[in-house]
Formats: C-alpha cells, structure tokens, sequence
C-alpha cells in the first residue's frame, strides 16, 4: 500500500470511528436509549426527551485541479463531521416548539480534515468546539452570548456589512459563504419595540480569518518558495550563492502579532433596524479589527510583484533585492465601518441591499506589504423564486478605494462586479442544476460554478461540479486562471 493510501485509509477510519460515536451518543441521549415512562417517577426523562433535540451533518468535499503544475497540490479531501446538542430552555407556558421567543442552550463539536496532495502531503486537522451559547428571550429583549455566527445584512455571497465573524479563506471561495464563516466568542442583545429593533454587539477577542501564506494554493505569498527553490537550479549561480538562497527561501516565515486579550483589544458594533409593511431597513456601526492580515514587514526590499506572482520573477529581480534575515511581520489594525442594508419583497421577487464605508481597509502591495485605504462598497440585488423550484439570483457590487495608489494588487480604484446564481429543480425536487458566477466588468476576470445535486436519497446529497476561473495575472480572480477544479461533495443529515 503506498503512502498516500496509508493516508487515505487513516482519514476514513478516523473520519466513520467519530461518526460512529456521535451517533451512538446521540441514541443512547435522546433516542430509544432512554428509559421507559412507567409512571410519574418517570417524568423527568419525559420532560429532557422533550427539550432536547441531536442534529448533525456528515460531509466530504473532494476535489482535482484539471491542469497539472509543479508546485499546485492536484487534489484534496475536506471531510468533517459536526453533531449539534440544543437543549430548550424555554417556559412550560410557551410550550416545547421553537418560535421566534424561544430560550435555548446550543453546543455543538466539530472534526475537520484539510488535506492536499502533490509531491508532498500537507494535513490540517482540527476537532473540538464549533458552536456554544445561550439564548434567552424574555420579553423584548434577547440575549445570545458564546461561541456563535451573527449574521448582520441582507445580501448573498457578498455582504458589505457582515463583518462580525472572521471566515476560513483556506480555499478562497471554493466553500460556500455560509459555510466560511467561524463562529466567535461574542455577546449580542436586541430589545424588540413593535416595528423596531436595537442590537448590541460585543466581541471580546480578536479572532482573525484562516489562511495560508506560504505555499498552498490559495495563499497570500502564493508558491513563492516552492517556486524559488526550483528555479535556482536553472539560474547560473555560484554553489554557495545557491545554496545561501535556497536556504534562506526555505528559511522565510511569519510572525503573526494578534492583539491580546485585553479589554483595550474589546470590539462591538450597534445595530438599529426598522419594519415598514414590507421593507426592514437597517443602519448600523461596528468598531472591530480587520480580520485579514496587515503585513507590516516583509524582509526582502526592493522587491516588485505585479503581475507574475512567481519564484522565477523573484529570482529574476535578485540583483536588485537587499535581504534580511528576519521573518514576515503580521499584526491586524483596527478599523470603523458604517453600515446600510434593507430587504424587500413583491411578489416572487425579493430585492436587497447593502452598503457600508469602512475608514480602513487592508490591501496587499506589490512589495508584499501592507496599506490601508478607505473604502465604499455596495451591494444591490434581485431574486426571483418561481415554480418547479426555479430560483434567480442577480446581484451588482461595486467598491472604490479612496487615495488609490497603483501599488495595490488586484483591485483598481473603481471595482464593479456582477454576480448570479440560475438553478432549477427536476423530477420532483430529486435533481437539482445550477450555476454560481462572477463577472468583474472592471478587469474582465470571472468565476463560473456549475454544479447537479442528487438529493433522491433521504437526508443525502451528492453534489458534481466545477470551478472555472479566468482573467489576467493581476487581477482578484485570474490569478486562478490555472487552477480550474472539478470537486464531488457528499453530505448526509442525521
């Protein structure tokens, strides 16, 4: 057997050992394991099978890079396994079903595997708290305080405003934006007054995205390593020239500075919202620190990436660069960000929209450090819901960077982009084809998503589908332009 099967088979061991827990632990807890109800002696097992429900999700994303590269990983694997506990705290007087008044207890544990293959394998393995808090409804005012996802705005897949959670950026966007999202520690209240609503966010600690810098597809620094480290060999170099690069290169790494826990580092953010027939309109303000990463300092000067983010464009400039044996620094700054979204609906159709003016906004540059610029970004979209299961999303997104400076990578100053999702269900909701895209009218670079789901099988789908990307080097989107994929996803509910 070789290594990578070794590898294969530890991760579907480890990956039916943990489902086979959690589902035994979910019986034994609020399914046939419970004692019978003989008499009122019983009553308390009555009354816990009532106020407890066990969920969970069993999912697999597995996916190959179409074109063959050196130093881009051909395929990988991302299953996990979440069981969620919720335990309903709610008065008697209120019954067991879960309204909008409801008071709970939610806890849930997560296993996931990031695992990627090509000429070597790279593991990432995490297992332990997802979610944990508590809601309490009392009155008009609600409380939710722990581990959790606030979702603030009213658009899909890009959302100005929503900006409490730090996300997995891992794999860029090949997640869904739901299923990026991190849930944090944080204590959030709304009080309800008729057709308005007040809400209150405090987030104690800063917890920044997920993601790579070094050497994986989607990292910040891309192959720059890898890529350097191979194209030393084909450069006429001295052998101990070659070899001082070579280890200085395999040498290079970060320091990340994220601001304590201390209650100068708190955040939070107020939110006011308004119910008018069929309108909800909110305004909103949120004081936090950007969860992408600032770098501060990057030990090569002189260095200039533009459009060919590569070892052997490094390497080309080596005459010109002064290097610095120290690693990469990496802090996160504070920021201000002022917010609009509304939702309305008529008919089958649905309209939103959201904006927000955020005083700083991290950008990367062309020496691989970091500025901050101010930023307008909206949102405006369309949906329409028809029959059969058809379903039309349209959305237009536009940002522009004030105090534009040419030296920011990927994004112009004026920034203007279409989104769409198209899918329509068949045969009776079994079969479902669609297609997720991005058009950026102000670089030409797309992404196109097409997919089919089969979900004949109940609580199971199985989804096919791919993920397109084209452009020039210099832009968000077609700096993927070699990195197409097709991917199969296997999700089971329990």
């Amino acid at each position: 057997m070789s290594y990578l099967q070794k590898e294969i088979w530890k991760i579907g061991n480890k990956f039916l050992l943990i489902f086979i827990i959690f589902f035994i632990y979910g019986r034994t807890c609020i399914g046939s394991g419970f004692p019978k109800i003989k008499d009122n002696k019983d009553s308390f097992y009555k009354e816990i099978k009532n106020k407890v429900s066990l969920t969970g999700i069993m999912e697999s994303r597995m996916g190959r890079q179409i074109e063959d590269d050196d130093f881009e990983y051909k395929k990988y694997a991302f299953p996990l396994i979440r069981t969620t506990l919720k335990y309903d705290l709610t008065p008697k007087d209120q019954g067991f079903v879960f309204t909008k008044k409801e008071s709970y207890l939610k806890f849930s544990l997560q296993w996931s595997l990031l695992y990627t293959e090509n000429s070597d394998v790279q593991r990432d393995e995490d297992f332990g708290l997802y979610e944990g808090f508590l809601v309490l409804n009392r009155g008009p005012v609600r409380l939710r305080i722990g581990k959790q996802i606030i979702r603030w705005g009213k658009t899909d897949q890009l959302s100005p405003v929503d900006n409490l959670n730090s996300q997995d950026m891992r794999q860029f966007i090949i997640l869904p934006y739901e299923d990026r999202k991190i849930p944090n520690w944080m204590a959030d209240v709304e009080f309800f007054k008729k057709n308005v609503r007040f809400e209150a966010v405090i987030i104690p600690f800063v917890e920044p995205n997920e993601v790579y810098f070094f050497d994986r597809n989607y990292s910040v620094f891309k192959q720059l390593k890898k890529g350097s480290a191979y194209y030393l060999d084909k450069f006429p170099l001295a052998p101990a020239q070659r070899t001082y690069l070579k280890n200085y290169v395999n040498n290079l790494n970060t320091h990340k500075d994220i601001p304590s826990k201390k209650a100068e580092n708190c955040q939070g953010g107020i939110r006011i919202g308004f119910s008018l027939e069929n309108l909800d309109f909110a305004v909103s303000y949120l004081n936090n620190f950007d969860s992408n990463p600032y770098i501060k300092y990057f030990p090569v000067s002189g260095l200039r990436i533009k459009e060919d983010f590569s070892g052997e464009n490094f390497l080309r400039q080596l005459p010109f660069l002064r290097m610095e044996n120290k690693d990469v620094e990496i802090t996160y700054v504070r920021r201000n960000i002022y917010g609009v979204e509304f939702e309305g609906g008529m008919g089958d159709f649905g309209i939103r929209g959201e904006m927000a003016y955020f005083d700083k906004t991290v950008f990367l540059t062309e020496t691989l450090t970091s500025i901050q610029r101010p930023n307008l970004w909206y949102v405006f979209g369309v949906d329409y819901t028809g029959e059969d299961g058809l379903y039309l999303n349209i959305q237009l997104s536009h940002s522009h960077i004030f105090n534009y400076t040419n030296s920011i990578l990927y994004f112009k100053e004026d920034n203007v982009s279409i989104l769409g999702e198209l899918s329509k269900e068949f045969y009776s909701g079994d079969w479902k084809l669609g297609t997720k895209s991005s058009y950026f009218l102000s670089d030409y670079s797309y992404f196109i998503n097409p997919y089919i789901i089969y979900k004949g099988i109940s609580n199971f789908d199985i989804e096919f589908g791919g993920f397109v990307y084209g452009g020039d080097l210099d832009t968000l989107l077609g700096q993927y332009d070699q990195r197409d994929e097709i991917y199969i996803k296997l999700k089971l509910y329990f």
